[in-house]
């Protein structure tokens, strides 16, 4: 009696149906595959192309990293859309898939704002090459040493050796500090009673000599001296700037300071300084014991002194008269 049925049932079976459909799923597959592979090569290929173009000898993380990304995207999207296809194929009805992927995503959308303005803010900075591991940044508030950067977030160290992981959405304004060439701006006071000729030949002579200097001249790109930047309460300051390598701007800084506080030192030049200075006068105190009747005579000739000048003054009022005074 089962084994009837079961002929029954096999007989109804569209072969041929069943047959054209496998067929469509597996030629689907293969096409599948090969989009993936063409596209994976092509996203490659592009990012190579764009990484000779930026100078690059081989393609650097950074790209790799928007790469990998992309290839993801590409590969997640293309293979989901083959299911959906092949689940139509079959006769499968896909509305109710596609509405609660719908829903899924929207709920996903509310519900992960953040994390996707991460990614997405994050490839933008990968894509423009804002900044690089190693590099010296301001970021969300912070400023240090690039360690690590992806997709997400990035990764800082501070001067202190405090790591800050800072997502891509709060970064905010970005600040490389290290990013080609740099500036290392110095403002240099001097007292007002020290002769201009002479001290701007002193701080050319310092420039000089950091220009030849065989350890800082080689990271040294240019210096420019502006003259007299202003005129401070106790200083006239001068104007320098160094245009050094990236990352060196801090130590050439330092050392031009450091040289010209010697070279001052050395002309007699004076770097006024904020200084409070405190002076206490005591009157001379008196010695010995008190002369009574001296100090009774003094005393009285100035308290009748007092009462004569105030008895004036009545008087002078009596006479004026009420009203008269003004």
């Amino acid at each position: 009696m089962n084994l009837s049925k079961f002929s029954q049932w096999f007989e109804r079976i569209d072969w041929f149906l069943i047959g054209e459909r496998v067929l469509f799923i597996a030629v689907l597959i293969v096409v599948t595959w090969l989009i993936d592979l063409v596209l994976t090569r092509a996203i490659n290929h592009l990012f190579e192309s764009l990484s000779q173009r930026l100078g690059e000898k081989k393609i650097s993380p950074r790209l790799k990293t928007l790469g990998q990304l992309l290839n993801g995207i590409e590969t997640f999207g293309l293979w989901v859309l083959a299911a959906l296809i092949a689940l139509d194929s079959m006769n499968v009805n896909i509305a109710p898939i596609l509405a609660a992927a719908g829903i899924t995503g929207l709920a996903l959308g509310f519900g992960a704002q953040r994390l996707i303005q991460d990614l997405i803010s994050g490839f933008f900075i990968l894509l423009e090459d804002q900044f690089r591991v190693g590099d010296v940044i301001t970021c969300g508030g912070k400023t240090g040493t690039v360690e690590a950067v992806n997709i997400r977030l990035t990764r800082l160290r501070d001067f202190e050796g405090k790591v800050h992981f800072i997502p891509h959405s709060e970064s905010g304004i970005i600040t490389n500090h290290t990013h080609g060439f740099a500036h290392a701006v110095i403002e240099f006071g001097v007292d007002y009673r020290e002769d201009l000729s002479r001290v701007t030949e002193v701080i050319r002579i310092v420039l000089e000599d950091l220009k030849n200097d065989p350890d800082l001249g080689p990271d040294i790109l240019e210096t420019e001296f502006f003259g007299v930047s202003a005129l401070a309460d106790s200083a006239v300051v001068f104007l320098i700037r160094i245009t050094t390598k990236e990352k060196r701007q801090w130590q050439i800084k330092r050392e031009a300071l450091a040289r010209l506080k010697v070279a001052c030192d050395v002309a007699g030049i004076n770097i006024p300084f904020p200084h409070r200075q405190i002076i206490t006068e005591k009157p001379p105190a008196a010695e010995g014991a008190i002369d009574r009747e001296e100090f009774m005579r003094r005393y009285r000739r100035e308290i009748d002194e007092m009462r004569d000048i105030a008895k004036e003054e009545l008087m002078q009022v009596v006479k004026e008269g009420p009203g008269q005074g003004d």
